[in-house]
């Protein structure tokens, strides 16, 4: 119809991945309520995300054949609308743990469609490859994110600043490199943030710092350089820190003012200051 025609923009190019092919046409199939476009994008966006990673399980005639709050790894939660009565409650996704399947490919574009998302999480899987998809700053209602021990490269995408709502974030051990994005200073609620174990480089942005929420900062392992900001002696309520293995030469004295603090790693690099103890 010419609705999906316009909703859906892949649906117009011939040259168009079978997968997205395949989501579009389960997707028309199933519509009964034009207006209900939020729904139909959900899935649509999960049918992409589960046929363009290969998935060997759940098998393709699984997802196709079952609601997406049924598939492996998703999980729904109940809403009402208009009333509580049980004929307007709707299931709704609420996270998404890939890490039990599977599969092997990347996160594709359409992981921004699920607007409703608030968990996700592929931990320990080198079978998940690719970039981190800029859509993904769309996600602005998302609270954890976990991309850990995989095999994910390049940039942290810009646009993570806009996903507002996140309270950690952790990129562990992948093969990011550049540097982290200043737009990082954006997660007001942010109260983790680990990216040890990659390849990025440059300073800590002084952004990152005015993040007053923040209890864990794990940055080690990596091959950033430059002086450990004064600034970093103002997060008040850091419990652990994590910056050894770098190239950082400088360690200011402001950073023993952080009471708080129970865990520090600093070990691996020539630092030049003194440690009072």
């Amino acid at each position: 119809s010419d609705f999906f025609h316009t909703t859906f923009p892949f649906s117009n190019q011939s040259d168009c991945d079978d997968f997205r092919n395949v989501a579009l046409l389960d997707v028309a199939s199933r519509t009964t309520n034009i207006n209900n476009t939020s729904a139909d994008l959900e899935r649509y966006g999960l049918l992409v995300l589960y046929l363009s990673l290969g998935a060997l399980t759940p098998s393709r005639d699984q997802i196709l054949n079952n609601h997406t709050c049924a598939w492996p790894g998703v999980s729904c939660i109940l809403t009402w609308e208009d009333g509580d009565d049980e004929e307007n409650e709707e299931e709704v996704l609420y996270a998404i743990n890939l890490s039990d399947l599977s599969f092997r490919g990347s996160l594709p574009a359409e992981v921004g469609l699920l607007i409703n998302l608030e968990y996700l999480e592929v931990s320990g899987h080198e079978g998940l490859i690719g970039t981190i998809p800029t859509e993904i700053g769309l996600l602005t209602r998302i609270k954890h994110v976990t991309i850990k021990g995989c095999k994910v490269h390049g940039i942290i995408p810009t646009e993570i600043g806009s996903m507002v709502s996140l309270e950690r974030l952790n990129l562990e051990d992948n093969v990011l490199t550049d540097i982290i994005p200043t737009e990082v200073g954006n997660l007001q609620k942010l109260v983790e943030l680990d990216m040890r174990t990659n390849g990025l480089s440059g300073n800590i942005p002084i952004e990152l710092l005015e993040l007053s929420s923040l209890r864990m900062l794990m940055l080690g392992e990596n091959i950033m350089t430059g002086t450990i900001p004064s600034e970093l002696g103002s997060l008040s309520n850091l419990t652990s820190l994590s910056l050894g293995v770098n190239g950082f030469s400088a360690l200011s004295s402001e950073i023993w003012g952080m009471t708080e603090l129970s865990y520090l790693s600093i070990s691996d690099m020539n630092l030049e200051g003194s440690i009072p103890w």
